[in-house]
């Protein structure tokens, strides 16, 4: 079985962080911004995995790849945005 970014230390760290900052917070337009970046994030690195599966098999990697990895990106640094700047007004 290959390893994949969705079962990864990294990841589930991520998401254990994600979940905790938005139990802390009130419920809100940012929770709600986070609960549905949390679902993009999560789709996106499944749809990744998919296509490492794929080229595992097939050798040919997806023309979607980059832009999934583009996705996540964006996603990442819009959650770790958020988490500092909750971080920091609960200091």
């Amino acid at each position: 079985m290959l390893p994949t970014v969705q079962k990864s230390e990294r990841f589930q760290t991520e998401l254990k962080e994600y979940q905790e900052v938005m139990s802390s917070m009130p419920d809100s337009e940012i929770k709600t911004e986070m609960k549905t970046l949390v679902g993009k994030l999560v789709n996106a690195v499944k749809e990744l995995d998919s296509r490492h599966l794929d080229l595992a098999i097939t050798r040919q990697l997806g023309v979607m790849a980059p832009d999934i990895r583009d996705s996540i990106t964006h996603t990442r640094k819009r959650l770790q945005t958020i988490v500092r700047d909750w971080k920091e007004a609960q200091r």
